[in-house]
Formats: structure tokens, sequence, C-alpha cells
């Protein structure tokens, strides 16, 4: 099982970052940082479709439970409202893109 932080913490003396991924705690500890908020659970599905980079357009047509796992696979926690959400995306590639040309 494999979680992923919602907010930076410390377990058994390690700090993690917000939006960490983390598969090597207990499953009762990982269970626990679940079940009190901290952490979501992990899905590499969700990772992999996140990999493909679409354009916005692209982005914009999918519907809105795609949009809303799309952004969290690139560990956005999803706006509710469309029109967010395609600005959430459009801030993401503008900064990949920026990332791309360093």
């Amino acid at each position: 099982m494999t979680i992923q932080t919602k907010w930076p913490l410390r377990h058994d003396g390690v700090y993690y970052e917000s939006g960490e991924i983390v598969s090597i705690l207990p499953p009762d500890d990982e269970q626990r940082l679940v079940q009190a908020g901290l952490a979501v659970m992990f899905d590499e599905k969700k990772t992999d479709v996140a990999k493909k980079s679409l354009s916005l357009e692209e982005f914009g047509k999918l519907k809105a439970d795609e949009q809303k796992s799309f952004l969290e696979g690139l560990n956005i926690q999803a706006a509710a409202k469309e029109d967010q959400r395609l600005k959430q995306y459009e801030a993401w590639l503008a900064k990949d893109s920026a990332t791309d040309e360093l």
C-alpha cells in the first residue's frame, strides 16, 4: 500500500513534505494517517495517466471526474468548478514548460 501526504508531517522521526509519496510505512500507520486526513491512498494508475501531457484543449474535453483525477495525479488539489480546473492545468502547463527550458 502506498500513500501520498496531504500536509507536511513527521512520522517515527522522519519528515515528509506535502505531496510526498510514501510506501515504507506499516499498513496500520498508513491507514491511520489516511483516516486522520493527513494522507490519501496513492494510485499508480492516476500517476501513469497524468504523465501524459495533454493540451489545454484536450484537458478541457475530459469529464469532470477525469479532470480531477488527472490533476490529482499531478499532485494538484483539483478545484470544484471546471473553469478553475482549466486555470489550474494551464498554470501547470506553463510551469512545466518553464522547467523544460532550464
